[in-house]
């Protein structure tokens, strides 16, 4: 989990995207807004929110088999950092050791849900830019 200054998060909107694990069994979703991952978080777990800031996180259910990713920096070294976690998560919920004989799975389903959220957090970045231009006409 990294820490962030709650005044780096104002302004996002409340996103939520439910992300593709095939071949795994996972229900992986994703967000750039904390109130909506505390939220989601709370419905997956049945936790309380987090307490403090944060960069981003990623929060799953005892069995590990949904989680929610959130990333509230927009920094594609949090996204890689926390899509790390979420892989290894999977993996554990499957019974699938992380290790030298599983890297190339690992890698190829890492990059999946770094494509995945990288191409969802340009959309929103879009549609914010959008959305601004739109309101100062």
């Amino acid at each position: 989990m990294h820490r962030l200054d709650a005044s780096e998060t104002r302004g996002a909107m409340k996103r939520l995207k439910r992300l593709k694990a095939h071949p795994y069994p996972n229900e992986i979703w994703f967000t750039d807004d904390i109130d909506t991952f505390q939220k989601k978080r709370t419905a997956l777990t049945g936790r309380y929110p987090m307490d403090g800031d944060m960069f981003g996180c990623v929060s799953a259910t005892d069995t590990r088999r949904a989680m929610i990713i959130g990333i509230f920096d927009s920094s594609s070294s949090t996204l890689v950092h926390e899509c790390a976690h979420a892989a290894i998560m999977v993996f554990s919920h499957v019974g699938m050791p992380v290790n030298e004989d599983t890297t190339e799975a690992f890698a190829y389903f890492q990059e999946s849900l770094y494509a995945q959220c990288s191409a969802l957090l340009s959309k929103w970045s879009m549609d914010d830019s959008e959305k601004t231009q739109q309101e100062a006409i």
